[in-house]
């Protein structure tokens, strides 16, 4: 174990960070591919 506590919080800070903009973009996609289904 290399108990780098403090950068494995901060990498995994980012790799969140970058998977949620990830879900952000493939859900807007979706909503602009089938708008019908998203505007009532």
């Amino acid at each position: 174990m290399s108990h780098k506590f403090k950068s494995d919080i901060e990498t995994f800070d980012r790799i969140e960070k970058q998977a949620l903009e990830m879900a952000d973009a493939f859900t807007d996609g979706i909503v602009k591919q089938f708008p019908h289904l998203f505007n009532k």
